[in-house]
């Protein structure tokens, strides 16, 4: 449902004064109207009835973790910055244009948590994806696959660092992965207790310390990516953006493929052919030597297990469904 912006809204200043200069429009009495977007309210899109232009409010305000619990404002201060500090960044890195794009950060309002970047239209992968798993047409899944890991690979190649890579942040998520889900009880003793095996593992091996840091999306998940024609994207939702492993952005898309797959058809290998197709792509485009390959595809491989653990966490899915998402989670994690 459409309704008009009011001049006493908490986001009008902000329109007014940042935004539309921002797109060279001047104007004392904007007309606003504006829409929920995404199926969320704390994302909207606005049209200037005048000028014709249509902006996006993203909101920080109401911003909760898994528990419900709403952040602080300081921390949701800090998400708002991440992200228009870094769509700054990579619109100065050329990501302005096709056929790889992030929306321009127009306006921020600090103090009322509020964002406002330009409007890309598109179709949302996760949109695209079911469709095409629904009906069975799997023909056109290969181009927007290869445009997807090539938008990853084109960021992190153009943000490559010589910083080595820190697990910290890895470990951290990876204990609140398990609180959360012994919370909800979807780990009995005997998984848990491999989980924890598999940690030791892991750790003993050093493998998640190899490469290095450059910029990732840090939650590249269908939701995500926005498809103007197959060979066009847009990523938005850069909150959780940060210089890390490159492995974890190709981990949780890889992930989002498998589940996907395996949702529909309930065969947890079924997206193995195009998960293949992923890395052999990636590495190609990153020109990975067989060492460097093989090292990117077992890190990939841990992060698929851990965003397997985070996907399965969703409590709109049945029990028994996400007890196999953990139970596949656990073979990915299996150190080879």
């Amino acid at each position: 449902m459409t309704i008009m912006l009011l001049s006493d809204h908490r986001a009008f200043p902000a329109l007014r004064d940042q935004a539309l200069p921002s797109l060279g429009i001047f104007t004392l009495h904007p007309t606003f109207n504006v829409e929920p977007i995404m199926n969320t309210p704390s994302v909207q899109r606005v049209h200037e009835a005048h000028s014709g232009v249509h902006v996006v409010i993203k909101s920080f305000e109401h911003k909760t973790g898994l528990d419900g619990r709403r952040f602080l404002p300081t921390y949701s201060r800090t998400l708002l910055n991440r992200e228009a500090t870094t769509l700054a960044q990579l619109h100065a890195l050329g990501f302005a244009q096709a056929p790889y794009l992030v929306p321009r950060p127009l306006a921020t309002d600090p103090e009322r948590l509020l964002l406002i970047t330009e409007w890309l239209p598109g179709q949302s992968w996760g949109t695209i994806l079911e469709t095409t798993l629904q009906t069975r047409n799997l023909g056109p899944l290969m181009a927007y696959v290869n445009t997807i890991t090539g938008w990853l690979a084109t960021l992190h190649r153009r943000t490559a660092t010589t910083d080595k890579i820190d697990v910290t942040n890895a470990w951290e998520y990876w204990e609140k992965l398990l609180r959360q889900l012994r919370e909800q009880e979807l780990l009995n003793h005997a998984a848990l207790a491999n989980l924890r095996m598999l940690q030791v593992h892991w750790q003993a091996s050093d493998m998640l310390h190899q490469g290095l840091r450059s910029m990732i999306h840090g939650d590249a998940t269908p939701a995500n990516m926005l498809f103007t024609a197959p060979e066009e994207l847009a990523l938005i939702d850069w909150e959780r953006s940060r210089h890390d492993d490159p492995a974890i952005d190709i981990g949780c898309m890889v992930a989002e493929l498998k589940h996907a797959f395996f949702n529909v058809t309930g065969d947890p290998t079924a997206a193995e052919w195009l998960i293949r197709r992923v890395y052999d792509r990636y590495g190609l485009l990153s020109d990975f030597d067989q060492e460097e390959f093989a090292a990117f595809t077992q890190r990939g491989q841990f992060y698929m297990g851990c965003y397997l653990l985070r996907i399965a966490r969703n409590e709109w899915f049945s029990w028994e469904y996400r007890q196999r998402l953990v139970a596949e989670a656990q073979a990915c994690l299996v150190v080879r």
